[in-house]
This record gives C-alpha cells, structure tokens and sequence, in this order.
C-alpha cells in the first residue's frame, strides 16, 4: 500500500469496537468490572471512558497491569486513594487533608461540568479499574479536589501528572535496582581503591555536567546613555591580568581551578565563611599537586603574551564592517606566522593546499546557497551566517576567526597539547559563536574526544596512569577547558561587541560597541524629541497616597509605580529599531525605598479587568479572537451561513505602531467605563505548581491572581498538569478598592516615567509598550472601534475578526468591504489610533475611491493560515524543510545526553506543530487531513535527523529506534485525544492511522507514508549510519540502521 491510504484500506486493517463492554467481556480478568447490579449512572460513566479503552485495544495493551484494582481492599474509599497519590507529590500526609468533592472541567462540550453528584460511582470506578485507568481518563480534563480542613483550597489533578508520577517512581525504582547489582557486581577486594576511585569519577562527571550557555554574553547592559557611553577599551584582559605583572601567579590558577564551576554549583546559598573554608581548602589542594610548577610557568607565557598581543591590529583586519565580503580571503595573523614557521616542509605545504581546497570548495557552497535563499526569498536560518544588510552587525564567521585568533595568540601552543585537542577547541569556540538565547550545552559536549596523554605539562611524560590518577587529571584539564569558555571566551565577546537576538528572530548578531553606540544615539534622540518630556526625579511622590487629592499646580507627574528603563531591540528586518519599555525589572521609585517593578504593582488591575472583561462582554462585538489557532474555525462557520457558490470580498489590515498610537486618554476611558458598579473587588492568590521529569516533587511556578467570582475552567484554560493550592488563611483574599484601580491606572497610562542615563522623563503619546495591561487596553480600544463602526452600519452583514492590531473584513457584499476599507484608510477612526499600514493591507477587489501601495491578491494569508479568498478553502502549509526545523530546535545537551535528549525534543517540537484546526475534518476534509499528517510525519524525520546529528552519544541503533517509535506512540496518544471528542469518520480515520502505524509491524513492512514511514524513509534518505559499539563477542560485522 503505497501513498495516502484511502477509507476502505484503513478499515480493512483496523477494525473498530463500538462500545466498552465488548471489550471487557473479551478480556478475561477484568470481567469483575462490570456486574449486573450495576447503577445506570455507572455504565454511563464507563461509557464516557471509551476512547483511552478503544485507543488501549488498538495499540494492543497489556491490561492486566492497568485494569488490576490499585487497592484491593474494598474498605479504602475515593479519598483515601487519592490521598495516597497526592501526598507522594505534595507530601500531604492523608490523616491532615480531607477531600470533599471532585469536578471534572474538561475543554470539550461533551464532558459534563461537574460530577459531584457521581462520587459513589466514581469510587466504584476507582477500585475497580484503579487511578492508573483513571488518569487516561483526565488527559482533556482537571480534577479539582476540595480540601475539607482547608476552606478555599483545593488541588487540581491532571491524569498526566498520575502517569508522570508513577513514570519517576517506576524508573527511580529501576536504576536503584541497577546500581545496587551494579555496585555488588564492580566491586573488589580493595574497597578503598573503589570508593577513592569512585569518588573521581563523580567528581568528574559534575565538572563535565556544568553548562555552557550565551546568557552571559546577553546579559550585558544596553548603553543607553546618549550624551556617551563607556566603551571598553582594546586590552580588554589587562584588569584580569594586572597582578601577573607582580608574578601573582596564583591568582590565574585560583581561577582556573576554584572560580570555575562557582557560577553553575551553590556557591550563592554558601555564607562567607563557608566560602573562606571553601577558598583555604581549594588552595590547600592546589599546593598538594605536583604539577603545581608547571601549571605556574604556564600561566607566565600567557600572561606574556597577553601583554604583547596586539588586540586592536586583530579586531580592525577581522572584524572591520567594511572589509565583510574582502575578509574571507585574507589570512589572519595566526595564519602569516604559522607560515613563516612552516614554509620549508613539505608537509606544511600538503596541509595548507588541502586547506586552501577545502576553504573554496566550502566558499563555493555557500555562494550556491546564498544564491537560493535569494531566489526563495526566504528567513534566513537560525544560527547560520546573515549577510551584513548596511545596519553594522557583523558576521558569524567574522567573529568566529577574532574569537579563534585571540585564543590561539593568547594560549601557548602546549597548554592543550596535540593539533587535534586544538581543533576541538576551535570547533567548540565556532559553537559557541553560534548558540542562541536558550541554547544550552554541557562542558561534555563541548570537549568530546579531548585527550589528556598528548598535554606534557599535565602528564610529566607518563605514557601509562593508574585510573584514580586518570580520573583526576581529567578533572584539571576540564576546569582549565571550563575557564577559557565561561571566562576568558566570554571576557573577548563582550569587550568587543554588542551581542543580541532581535525579536522573532532566529539568530543572534554581533554589533561593534561604535556601531551600536551610534545606532541608540539615533534611536534615543527620536524617542525624546517625539514622545518623552523631560521631568525632574526629585518629586516625593510618596508624600501624596491614593487618598490625598493631587496638587492643581503641581505640572510634575506624581506616581506611585516608580520608573522603568528602556531597551533597544532590533526589527527583523534590521533597517529599524523597537523601543521596548522594562516595566517587569523591580527599580528604585523616587524616593530611597525600594519598590516593586510596575508589572508587579499592576498584576491586582490585570486580574479585575480581565474578569470584567470575562463577565461583561457588551463593549465587543464578535469579532475579538483570543488566539489565532481558531480563526479557521471562525471562518469556516461564516462560510457555510452562505451559500457554496457566494462570492466574498476580503480586507485585511494592519495597524502601524499600535502601542505608540492610541491615545492614553481613551484607554483610560475604556478601562473605566468597563468596570461595574461595584465599589470593591477580592482577589484570590494560589500557588501554582507543575510537574516535570527532572525533578522528584513538583517546583513553584507563580503566584497566579484570579477574581473571586471566576470560575475554575478559566483557570483550568489558564494551567494544564498542574495543581492550585491556596495560600495560608491570612493570605487567600486580597481586597481592592475601584478608586485605587482607576488611580494607579491613570498614573501608569499617563504619567509613565522612564530613566535613560542620568535624566528622566515622561511619556506624552501612545501606552506603554512592555506593559502587563498593554495588550489589554489595545483590545479594548479596538472593540470599541468594532463597535462604533457597526453602530455607524448597523445592516451590514459582513464579519470583522480582529486579534489585537490585525483586522480582518469578510462580506459578501462589495459596497460593505470597500466603505470599511475607505474608512480605515482615510482615518476615520483616528481618534482610536487606527493608523493602517498601507504597504501591509491585502485586498481581492479592486477599490475605486482610495489609491496607494496596496497588495491585490486571491490567496490571502491571516495569522499564519492561507486560504483562497473566493473559495475560502484553506491550504495545508507545505512541510518545514530541514534547514527550518533545525533553526526550530533548541540546543539543550546537558548531562546526560543522548537518548532523553531525542525524545523530549521530537515531543516538544511534535507538540508545537500539532493544532486542532490543522486536523479539523469539517475545515479541511478527508484528503487534506492525511496529507497533513503525511506532512507531520515528513517534519517529524527531518527533526529526528536534525537531533541525532546534534546528539553527542547515541551509540546504539536499536534503543534509539525504541526511543523513536515511543516518542511517536506517545505522540500520536497526545493528538488522538486532543480529537477525541469529534467523532466523524474522517477523525476516527486519522486517528487509526497514526496509531496503527506506530506499531513494530508498520515500521518493519513501511507500507504507508505516515509518522514512522516517512522518519525511517528520511533516514534511509539521509544515508546516516550510526555507529554500533562492538559486543565482547566480536562477529565481524559492522552493524548500522540499515
């Protein structure tokens, strides 16, 4: 069977039970489940339990470990086995916490609101099938338990979290049983050899396990300061190397050997003392060593040559934006005089014309790829090399040769011994360069293959050591490594450049400190001359409180939020600059007290205007989308109130700098006319805690503010595998007053002060931008927009969806589209701040009374969906190609790495690429549903190669194809019951798909074009063979995925 299976194939192969007591009955240990004296309500219980039965049958589960009652004794009621489950979590002890009642609030229709009324049916349920079917149950919905001891409290329970739960136990259980045969099988006659060896080994490994990442070259301050700004200067290491000039040598082995894993180990929680004790007993190691000598005359040529190395020679041949296209071809310094001492060997000419081919074949390669991202006109790649557009940032690959430069002059030649240790610090170094925000990688992972028999002064010349002695070099040689990238690497980066990753950007770029000095000089001016009045910083603006009425003469603004920074941020397309407001950084206010940062102080506003917004819906009209993931479902309701032929003309818009253009004025009227007539609102405070794999118990997450009279779906939408337990008594409730919102609201809109350098000012047009309630206010601006120009029109028949700034008309009538696009365009709604961006509007008619820059165009794109504007159709997107699904990933390779690593980036990125609207059969059909799950699997292969070339130790095919095909059950498990609850015959028949084809026997005979299929089909494509580690028993066979 070949290509997209059709209907009649799949049912051949997939049979399908209608109801639950088919299969009980089949199965001959669970017949105790069903009996004849059963309640009604319970075999309507069983019934809404169906599809995890359906999906267990499919996939073949052994239901004796699943449907065997998890407590036998009949006496043990519901509370006293959910007890048992959550104390193991939350370490609640069962005899304090009393359960009351459980509700089950699920994200379908179908799902009854709550089932308080069925708790003897579910404690029947409970002892018979146990929670571990249970949980299956509650994938789509939360389980909210009250606390009876606890009024106000209450846990909620997701069955993800029960298989988590068990998932840690059974596997805690399993590598203490492994050690335990481990440790009685390695052990020898000499315990003290073992223990002493062992303890090496661990020590080794937590050197190796510490993480390498680019938060601290992003971390740097941005200079904001337009009247001048502090540039380091050329000899950036002369202030870590100041005391070398006195021959303190110790000091660069104390931060060899001692400061290195500080950053990443507790040394924060320690005291003083304890660091002292920590510092004398570090110190007191470094003198027991015998290569303490040479380890000293090391560090004299290093701090030789960094006196002697010219850094601003380097930096302006390298790294001069002028020079970009000129300074591949030119050789560095390190280069010239690796020539001059090499120039009579023929080997040295052998070597540097192999490297010469090399340099210009990849030269060539990169020519033709550049040539096609020109031709597709498509983003350029995360993490790849972006051709300077004329805004100053520099290249990768410019930056890669200066950072491998300094490091190679710097360090002397036999500080890393043999040329293939050096070219895994380069490499390494190239990585670095190249890492993004959230990219993490482990010191293991950056020197892998390292070796310690080639460094002399390490070794002393010993060719053979014991493996206590091994073990310990290694870890000197790893802190050294860990040195010179978390210190000296960082140190070079951050002298010289600017480092930063744009917003909705893949890439991180590099501007030289001028350059990016200049640039904010430009950008701050404009902000100040166009938006911010200057005012003074000494107004005690804590002398006035929200009871005390504000001066009538007093013209300097007085706030109680205190100020907040600016930051610079680059556009995507690096011609302009986004100026982002810091309001979620605690600062100073006026006054020598320190404050809360403002989004903190406005979290108490957020949760009342969101819950009047919830409860009061009069200001909007329906076109208010609360995610872009609905939007063809929207749309394809509006299509079918139409009939199959109905022609339909299309506007699209977007606003111009939304933010910066609304009036503070007409927010703040918005904001105020929504509030009800209630004179005092009370605010709820829970703690919110998540489960994750790495940890045994859950970890907090936030404090999570809700009004009283939300109810729990809002919150359940809010949070997913988590459980809410409220504060202590004191804590739970919040009250706060209307007239202290509606003053902290109109000082925040417009009295907003922002510090830039040593001055203050105020912001005089637009909100701010980076505040919690912007995109809040945005919205209810815009409604009233929505709504002034329905009541303008109040017989049109068209449809106006809006997700916060882009609008989007549909009507089946020419005259209504073309008076809401001359209406918008011609600033009719100015008073709104409805300035429409000309060159980003979308039409499918022509407009007879308004000329500009507009894009006509049948196929229109909304929120990352495309359709056709006359069908209304929507297309299924095209595959992501192996260039964007590796940008997609995200580097995390902490210890340890390999086969963890694989699957938690295959379901992450599976999770991400999965939405309901994409496999809706009532949106898309039969036919473009299996393509996108034929797309899904191709992405799916792509990605699977993307993490297995990035892996650092995946040694053994078979566990990896395990590993693979149980991401993908686990996978197609998540989508199978996001759909569960539609239950047409083209979801029933996605549904079968996926997961038959998960299965060993699918993967074996390849047979359809799916998830696994089309992975192992990629594989194959791929030509990746993984290398096998040869048994003891050598067959003399390599064996490969193949």
């Amino acid at each position: 069977m070949t290509g997209i299976p059709c209907e009649r194939e799949i049912r051949k192969l997939y049979k399908h039970t209608s109801t639950l007591l088919e299969i009980l009955r089949k199965l001959p240990k669970v017949v105790d489940v069903v009996k004849p004296n059963d309640s009604p309500e319970y075999f309507w219980l069983l019934e809404k339990t169906l599809f995890a039965y359906d999906n267990d049958e499919i996939l073949k589960t052994n239901y004796d470990d699943y449907i065997y009652p998890y407590r036998p004794n009949a006496d043990d009621s519901l509370e006293t086995l959910l007890v048992n489950v959550v104390s193991r979590m939350r370490k609640f002890n069962s005899r304090n916490v009393l359960l009351t009642s459980i509700d089950i609030l699920p994200n379908g229709n179908e799902f009854p609101a709550a089932l308080n009324a069925q708790l003897p049916q579910w404690e029947l349920l409970l002892r018979r099938i146990g929670p571990a079917h249970l949980c299956r149950l509650l994938v789509d919905g939360n389980l909210f338990v009250g606390l009876r001891n606890h009024p106000g409290s209450f846990l909620q329970i997701c069955g993800t979290s029960f298989s988590d739960l068990w998932w840690r136990e059974n596997k805690a259980s399993w590598v203490s049983r492994k050690s335990r045969q481990k440790t009685s099988r390695h052990l020898t006659k000499d315990c003290n050899i073992h223990q002493c060896e062992k303890k090496s080994a661990d020590e080794l490994k937590k050197v190796k396990s510490a993480v390498i990442s680019k938060q601290r070259v992003l971390e740097q301050d941005p200079l904001l300061d337009p009247s001048g700004c502090a540039i380091y200067s050329f000899h950036p290491l002369s202030k870590i190397y100041r005391s070398l000039e006195q021959s303190n040598v110790d000091e660069l082995i104390y931060l060899m050997l001692i400061h290195t894993l500080d950053d990443n180990a507790d040394s924060f929680r320690r005291s003083k003392e304890e660091t002292r004790e920590h510092e004398k007993q570090a110190r007191a190691w470094i003198d027991k060593q015998e290569f303490l000598p040479r380890l000293k005359e090391v560090a004299k040529k290093i701090s030789y040559r960094h006196q002697k190395l010219p850094y601003s020679v380097i930096f302006s041949q390298l790294c001069s934006p002028h020079t970009q296209d000129q300074t591949k071809n030119n050789d560095t310094l390190f280069d010239v005089s690796s020539k001059k001492k090499r120039k009579n060997t023929e080997e040295s000419d052998a070597h540097l014309k192999k490297k010469r081919r090399k340099s210009e074949k990849h030269e060539r390669s990169q020519r033709k790829k550049r040539k096609l991202d020109q031709n597709k006109r498509k983003k350029t790649p995360k993490g790849q090399p972006v051709r300077s557009t004329g805004d100053g940032h520099l290249l990768h690959f410019q930056v890669i040769r200066f950072c491998q430069t300094i490091i190679k002059k710097l360090l002397p030649p036999e500080l890393l011994g043999s040329k293939e240790n050096w070219d895994i610090v380069m490499n390494s170094i190239r990585r670095y360069v190249q890492l993004r925000k959230d990219d993490k990688l482990s010191l293991h992972a950056m020197t892998e293959g390292i070796s310690v028999s080639s460094i002399q002064w390490l070794t002393n010349g010993a060719t053979k050591l014991p493996r206590p002695r091994l073990l310990k070099l290694q870890q000197i040689l790893h802190r050294l490594l860990y040195w010179i990238f978390n210190h000296l690497l960082v140190k070079v980066i951050t002298s010289f450049f600017y480092v930063i990753q744009p917003q909705k950007t893949d890439t991180v770029f590099y501007y030289p400190h001028d350059v990016w000095k200049s640039k904010n000089d430009i950008a701050i001016a404009e902000l100040v001359a166009t938006k911010l009045r200057p005012t003074d910083r000494h107004v005690d603006s804590q002398s006035f409180g929200p009871e005390r009425p504000r001066p009538p003469n007093l013209h300097r603004p007085i706030t109680n939020l205190g100020w907040s920074t600016v930051r610079i941020v680059p556009k995507p397309s690096l011609h302009a600059v986004r100026i982002i407001m810091q309001l979620g950084v605690g600062r100073r206010g006026p006054g020598l007290k320190p404050m809360k940062s403002v989004n903190d102080r406005l979290g108490d506003i957020f949760s009342v205007l969101s819950y009047e917004k919830e409860h009061n819906p009069f200001i909007f009209e329906s076109g208010e989308m609360t995610s872009a993931s609905g939007f063809p479902k929207l749309l394809t309701e509006f299509r079918k109130k139409h009939p199959p032929n109905q022609k339909f003309y299309i506007v699209k818009l977007d606003i111009s700098q939304a933010f910066d253009n609304i009036p503070p004025h007409k927010a703040y009227e918005m904001a105020k006319s929504l509030l009800s007539s209630s004179s005092c609102y009370t605010v709820k405070k829970q703690n919110a805690f998540t489960f994750q794999r790495t940890g045994s118990f859950p970890s907090l997450v936030e404090s999570i503010s809700d009004a009283t009279c939300s109810s729990l779906p809002r919150l359940s939408r809010k949070l997913k595998n988590s459980i809410l337990v409220g504060k202590n008594q004191g804590r739970v409730t919040k009250s706060i007053e209307k007239f202290d919102i509606l003053q902290l609201l109109y000082e925040h809109v417009n009295n907003n002060l922002i510090q830039i350098g040593k001055k203050h000012y105020r912001q005089v047009i637009g909100i701010p931008q980076g505040s919690k309630l912007a995109p809040l206010l945005c919205n209810l601006v815009y409604g009233a927009l929505e709504a002034d120009f329905f009541h303008r029109y109040p017989s049109y028949s068209g449809k106006l969806f809006r997700y916060i700034d882009d609008f989007f008309f549909i009507s089946p009538h020419r005259r209504e589209a073309t008076t809401f696009f001359n209406d918008m365009v011609n600033g009719v709604y100015h008073d709104y701040g409805a300035r429409v961006s000309k060159e980003k509007t979308v039409i499918n008619f022509d407009p007879s009374e308004t000329t500009g820059p507009f894009t006509k165009s049948n196929t229109i794109e909304y929120l990352g969906w495309s359709f056709n504007s006359n069908t209304l159709r929507f297309n299924v997107p095209e595959p992501l190609d192996r260039n964007e699904i590796r940008n997609a990933t995200t580097i995390k390779q902490l210890a340890p790495t390999g086969l963890q690593w694989i699957q938690q980036n295959l379901l992450q990125f599976g999770y991400t690429r999965v939405t309901n609207s994409l496999f809706d059969a009532s949106i898309h059909g039969k036919n473009k549903v299996l393509k996108s799950i034929d797309h899904l699997g191709v992405e799916l292969g792509n990605m699977l190669i993307c993490c297995v070339k990035r892996a650092s130790r995946v040694e053994y095919p078979r566990p990896l194809l395990k590993c693979i095909r149980k991401t993908c059950q686990k996978l197609g498990l998540f989508i199978y019951h996001r759909q569960a609850a539609k239950r047409n015959s083209c979801d029933f028949l996605k549904f079968r798909t996926i997961t038959m084809i998960l299965e060993d026997k699918m993967i074996v005979q390849l047979s359809t074009s799916s998830l696994m299929d089309a992975t192992v089909k990629h594989w194959y494509k791929m030509e990746i063979q993984m290398p096998v580690r040869r048994p003891y028993r050598h067959t003399g066979q390599q064996h490969s995925l193949k």
